[in-house]
């Protein structure tokens, strides 16, 4: 254990020792107008830095989301009066403000009863209790016209005299879980964008709302049905790795919100793409520019149109082959941070059965920036139909076309010195000329090595690509093939790309827009505890900003890294400044 003053005591008399020395043993005389002040706190801040981390009272600072735990710490290290601020990089741990996108499908207007004098509970009096936790005066107090469940909402007017208007921020939602008008703590009261459970707490059937407004006038209320997003949401209230992570959550339609308010924004299930995609595109183009988005939803039919069409998402049409196996996570950067949030939720990938029916990939499989963040183990396209062969290639004078590559085998006229065939290429649709050259520097190597090369411009000039060996690549319509050369006649452009099936799909740069990240998730009625906890893993990815606490004008600064060790070990950077 970590004496805090004892250590605070040495770090600064060893600080003031170093200084003397050095004027010491270099027979110096410190100058009046020479300021030291800035190289001691530099050296100071370092220690103070090092010392922080190894009495855990930084990691406990950071899993806890406290800035002002850091500066107390600080003060019992040394008696200085010290501010600290400064950022923490590689941890998800800003705020969260998310939004999920209600399908019209899910937006419900129910009626309010008109005459409170049919209701019993009313009637009977058994209401004075949601009465009596009102703000001021003789709230109005009213009832669901029907049950959902078995159960109806009461909402009541909390503080009718400061609140004026039909907001929603001055009503408040009761549910009557089956107790018959007995409301517990946890029964109420929901104010404007609080989720509720509507229906009898000790039966299984319920669902999940998110209380939007009420109009007394008009006597309805609004609710978003939210049953699908709240094993997400707790699941992101849960510690990560044991940090306590911070995150608000609202559902929202397009009319109603603005958008860019929020950090991330998600659309769950056809509906909600659908709407996206034909209507909205402008606003969620004009989002992601800064902010990123989650797609849980099958979206083949809609990859072609609006929003979608522009994100650079394809969906592959070839044979999948094996049946499904394990998901696996990459070795590229992105997946092994995606992997890290996964495993910091307790996650176990052996229980994720979520599979991309769609055949959705993040790029065309030949383009090779886009590295896969979790995939099946044992499934894979088969492309070899888009693979381009010719078996029948025939001899032509070298002297008919341009571009035929330098060979002593030209020179001396040796037969099928240059073949000549066409490619078809069917992942693009484009048919290609293309010779192939006996390829030596002595007529008496002729017969060993040949090379094609390919008119890529239809204007017989061979120069366009080429030469290339057998066992080289050559790119073709954005495309790599391998190439192999069995003979004169013979030769394969075989398609090189990743061809394994990804679970999860990505955008980090899209093809008509610029903006920050998409993840695309295949859409199951339901998801296991496993495949929730990769969810908000994919949301964590996503969201990822260095937390930032304190002011920035603080001149000395130092830097430390470290890691939060629990369930699995996150690094992190910690760069903390002084004054």
């Amino acid at each position: 254990m970590v004496n805090r003053k004892g250590v605070g005591y040495i770090l600064e008399v060893t600080v003031a020792m170093m200084v003397l020395i050095v004027f010491v043993v270099g027979n110096s005389v410190i100058s009046p107008s020479q300021d030291w002040t800035e190289h001691q706190n530099e050296i100071t801040a370092q220690d103070l830095t090092y010392t922080l981390k190894e009495s855990g009272d930084l990691e406990k600072f950071i899993q806890r989301r406290e800035p002002g735990s850091l500066e107390t710490a600080v003060s019992t290290i040394t008696p200085r009066d010290i501010e600290v601020s400064g950022a923490i990089e590689g941890l998800p741990l800003n705020e969260i403000y998310m939004g999920f996108h209600t399908s019209e499908s899910d937006r419900h207007t129910p009626s309010l009863l008109e005459d409170m004098n049919e209701d019993q509970c009313y009637q009977e009096g058994q209401l004075d209790e949601l009465s009596s936790r009102g703000d001021g005066g003789d709230p109005e107090i009213r009832r669901s016209e029907d049950t959902k469940h078995g159960v109806y909402l009461y909402l009541v007017d909390i503080d009718p005299a400061d609140f004026g208007d039909d907001s929603g921020l001055d009503k408040g939602l009761w549910v009557d879980n089956g107790t018959r008008c007995q409301f517990a703590d946890e029964d109420g009261p929901y104010l404007q964008d609080e989720f509720f459970k509507w229906g009898d707490s000790d039966e299984d059937e319920y669902a999940f709302y998110e209380f939007k407004d009420a109009d007394f006038d008009t006597s309805d209320f609004t609710v978003h049905n939210s049953t699908h997003i709240m094993p997400i949401k707790e699941m992101l209230e849960t510690p990560l790795n044991s940090i306590n992570t911070a995150q608000e959550f609202e559902t929202f339609i397009f009319d109603e919100k603005d958008i860019e308010e929020y950090d991330i924004i998600s659309f769950y299930g056809q509906d909600s793409i659908e709407e996206m995609n034909t209507e909205e595109t402008e606003d969620v183009e004009n989002f992601i520019e800064n902010n990123p988005v989650l797609l849980i939803a099958d979206i083949a039919d809609e990859l072609n149109q609006g929003f979608l069409s522009g994100t650079g998402l394809e969906q592959i049409d070839a044979e999948v082959e094996e049946d499904p196996g394990l998901p696996v996570f990459d070795s590229n950067s992105n997946s092994q941070e995606l992997e890290l949030y996964f495993k910091g939720l307790d996650g176990e990938t052996s229980d994720i059965n979520i599979e991309n029916t769609e055949q959705i990939s993040s790029s065309n499989p030949g383009e090779a920036s886009t590295l896969p963040l979790l995939y099946d183990n044992t499934q894979y396209y088969d492309t070899s139909e888009w693979d381009s062969e010719n078996t029948g290639m025939e001899e032509i004078d070298p002297g008919s076309v341009e571009g035929v590559p330098e060979s002593a085998c030209v020179e001396e006229d040796e037969d099928y010195a240059v073949t000549h065939g066409s490619f078809t290429f069917d992942n693009s649709g484009e048919t290609y000329e293309v010779i192939s050259t006996d390829m030596a520097t002595d007529s008496d190597d002729c017969g060993n090595l040949r090379a094609l090369n390919i008119d890529l411009n239809g204007d017989s000039d061979f120069s366009d690509k080429g030469p290339v060996l057998t066992g080289e690549s050559a790119e073709i319509d954005g495309q790599d093939y391998n190439v192999f050369i069995e003979d004169e006649s013979e030769a394969r452009f075989e398609f090189d790309a990743t061809r394994q099936v990804e679970i999860i799909t990505y955008r980090d740069s899209f093809e008509e827009f610029s903006g920050e990240r998409l993840a695309h998730i295949p859409y199951q009625e339901e998801y296991n505890q496993e495949e929730t906890k990769l969810i908000a893993s994919v949301i964590y990815w996503l969201i990822r900003e260095d937390m930032e606490f304190g002011e920035d004008d603080y001149s000395t600064s130092s830097s430390i890294v470290g890691s939060i060790n629990d369930e699995t070990s996150i690094p992190y950077r910690a760069s903390i400044r002084w004054r």
